[in-house]
């Protein structure tokens, strides 16, 4: 697994920046030779008494280029590519992440462990595949320097370098098994800190400073924020105070053996048996081992860290885009086609209970469709299912026979547009938030002005600084915020440029007053012509403009007919119609006892 991962890492680095990738290895490669040449160059100064001017200049130059001056500039290069691959491949990742995002299935982006990952994938970044690349590139670093440096102590012993590398086994199997052991809490830890960081932007974001001020609930939701914190902060810190006792109970054996062989070093020079040129490059070479030790068992349990970091990344990509790979036999959408939902049921992940329990029911092209029930009864998941966004738990969903998920998800998606009850709200420029709906469209103002007409928000974006390319938004300097109702109309005048052969209109009209709500219904009967279209709305009344009405309670279809024979029926319609128009008819009758008689006016 770990090799594959590490192909996979380098595939990743040539395909994104193979020469900046390709030069940083090789500059970190040859600080590795120069530790035991300038030991060498080390010796003979020490010992070279007999050895003429212009020889212990070179030598001295020799040694300050491969002990000084090569390691600096070598590192600074290193760096410098180090930067140029990192910036190139976090773009790339971004990028694959963003195509992630927009493709993925709503089931798993709604699905809180997946949502951990994802966290835990975009805090590492590409940053981890690079570092993990460079822990292993120091790893090799360090051995080669060990190698080079050995040699100059077998001059003493041959015994030395293997009592010294002997004692690293110990602290090298803890760091082996405390990098799984991090890398467990760093998964683990990632649930607390994604709950910590939304407390933390409830408190920060605009859009919930109205409620927070007027409840006083700043000190509650810091409270909920702390408690977060500390708790993440609490297992880090215990995680740490337990890696640092072992570490240290490790290095302190290495520390006795580098000790011991100083000892013995000194002992041999005084005894005659060795220079003290050779004693100097041998003090400087263990001064080396425990630098390179150092390095090697630090970057060995960061390389064991990100490395696991990396496979979690690797395995997300691989996994998601695996799940985005379409048919290779997709079928193109014909128009008209009808649509038939036969005994759909579906559940949201997680969830105990269905949304929606075996609907069946068939949409024939032309058809205006009124999706009506009480909150909760399954409306705006239905429209989910029709969109694609969600694939049903059981049953299909059929478009002239053919199963949806069977159909080219680009094409079919031309041909459907969709106004939400949760509407965006961009930061971007009047155009933009209109031309999202149809991207052709989005240079063409005269269909941009045209669709802003139809929704009703050509009136307030003709009062705008700069119209059409006005800045929305707070989030950046020169934005104008809108209201509600206007963000709205903003939307539907989105969904209106397209020109669908599927209308689709989820509330759309929340935040609407009456007088442009009944614009709004006026509009949609005229825009439907020739359309399927479905209609979800609380507000009965527009039910009478669609061609049948389909009732939904507790995620079922319990009944379907034109509005007339619904009401007849006196079922589940007719209570919900009475309900709302019961209100209306008490309005007016309060009215008619408050106001003073008109003259020649009789009150009724």
């Amino acid at each position: 697994m770990k090799a594959r991962t590490m192909v996979w890492v380098l595939k990743f680095f040539f395909a994104s920046s193979s020469l900046p990738f390709v030069l940083m290895s090789l500059f970190g490669l040859l600080q590795a030779g120069l530790a035991a040449s300038a030991l060498l160059f080390l010796q003979q100064l020490v010992d070279g008494r007999s050895l003429s001017g212009l020889a212990l200049v070179w030598l001295s130059v020799g040694y300050l280029l491969c002990a000084l001056v090569l390691p600096n500039a070598f590192n600074i290069l290193n760096q410098l590519f180090r930067e140029a691959v990192l910036r190139r491949s976090q773009q790339i990742l971004t990028r694959k992440l963003m195509q992630m995002s927009a493709s993925i299935g709503m089931d798993s982006l709604e699905d809180a462990q997946f949502q951990d990952v994802v966290s835990a994938v975009t805090k590492a970044d590409s940053s981890v595949m690079i570092n993990y690349w460079q822990c292993v590139q120091e790893i090799v670093i360090s051995l080669v320097r060990l190698v080079g440096v050995a040699a100059v102590l077998t001059s003493f012993y041959w015994g030395i370098p293997l009592v010294v590398f002997a004692s690293v086994l110990p602290e090298l199997w803890m760091r082996m098994r405390f990098a799984k052991l991090q890398h467990k809490l760093h998964l683990d830890q990632s649930a607390v800190e994604r709950r910590a960081s939304y407390f933390a932007d409830v408190l920060t974001k605009r859009e919930y400073v109205k409620e927070i001020r007027t409840s006083a609930a700043e000190s509650f939701l810091y409270g909920k924020w702390r408690s977060q914190k500390d708790a993440y902060d609490r297992k880090d810190l215990a995680f740490d105070r337990k890696r640092q006792s072992y570490f240290g109970a490790g290095h302190l054996i290495f520390l006795t053996a580098i000790s011991a062989s100083m000892f013995f070093m000194v002992k041999w020079v005084m005894g005659g048996q060795t220079s003290v040129g050779a004693l100097t490059s041998a003090i400087f070479a263990l001064n080396y081992i425990v630098g390179s030790i150092g390095s090697l068992l630090y970057n060995f349990g960061q390389a064991q860290h990100q490395i696991l970091l990396v496979e979690t990344t690797r395995g997300f990509l691989e996994d998601t885009a695996a799940e985005q790979e379409p048919s290779p036999d997709l079928h193109r959408v014909t128009v008209p086609f009808d649509i038939r939902f036969e005994n759909v049921s579906y559940r949201y992940p997680g969830a105990e209970n269905f949304a929606l329990q075996n609907v069946s029911f068939t949409i024939t092209h032309g058809e205006r469709i009124a999706l009506v029930g009480a909150n909760g009864s399954g409306k705006s998941t239905l429209i989910r299912l029709l969109l694609g966004l969600s694939r049903p738990t059981s049953g299909r969903i059929y478009l002239n026979e053919v199963p949806l998920e069977d159909c080219s998800w680009g094409h079919y998606r031309e041909l459907v547009t969709v106004a939400f009850q949760d509407f965006a709200q961009y930061c971007r420029t009047v155009r933009e938030n209109i031309g999202f709906g149809d991207l052709h469209a989005l240079h063409l103002p005269h269909l941009l002005e045209q669709a802003a007409v139809q929704s009703g928000a050509a009136d307030f974006i003709e009062r705008l600084p700069r119209r059409y390319d006005q800045q929305l938004g707070a989030a950046f300097a020169g934005g104008v915020d809108l209201s509600g109702g206007q963000w709205q109309k903003t939307a539907m005048a989105r969904a209106y440029l397209r020109q669908a052969a599927l209308l689709l209109m989820d509330e759309p009209t929340a935040s609407l007053d009456p007088m442009a709500e009944v614009e709004v219904y006026r509009q949609f009967s005229d825009l439907a012509e020739g359309k399927t279209a479905l209609l979800v709305s609380h507000r009965l009344g527009s039910a009478t403009l669609a061609d049948r009405i389909f009732v939904l309670q507790q995620g079922e279809l319990v009944e379907a007919g034109h509005h007339i024979e619904l009401l007849r029926e006196n079922g589940e319609y007719a209570k919900l119609f009475r309900s709302q128009a019961e209100w209306y008819l008490h309005d007016e009758r309060a009215e008619a006892v408050e106001e003073p008689p008109v003259a020649g006016v009789q009150v009724q």
